[in-house]
């Protein structure tokens, strides 16, 4: 994932949500990174997307870079294609 040339130091490594949501502070040069992962769940999980705002929210005030994949439909009309209509429309109604 990183560069094998680039000279860093890991801070903190967390696996919040096994294999869905990790976060992982580096220090590049004197600066400080928070890069958080995300792969969203694909079902409608209120409480792991909450768990992901939590996290975000409170590393918000630091240099952050978020890469993922949410798995979440906000458009039925523009990003599903012979799909499932069904498989998040809980949590969409919840994002109204």
């Amino acid at each position: 994932m990183l560069n094998t040339n680039l000279t860093y130091e890991i801070i903190e490594y967390n696996n919040i949500i096994h294999g869905r949501l990790q976060l992982l502070k580096i220090k590049i040069n004197n600066s400080t990174l928070t890069l958080i992962n995300i792969y969203g769940p694909n079902t409608a999980d209120l409480n792991s997307f909450t768990t992901i705002e939590k996290v975000v929210t409170e590393n918000s005030s630091e240099t952050l870079i978020l890469g993922g994949d949410f798995n979440n439909v906000l458009n039925y009309e523009l990003d599903k294609l012979n799909g499932k209509i069904d498989i998040n429309k809980k949590m969409f109604s919840k994002n109204k």
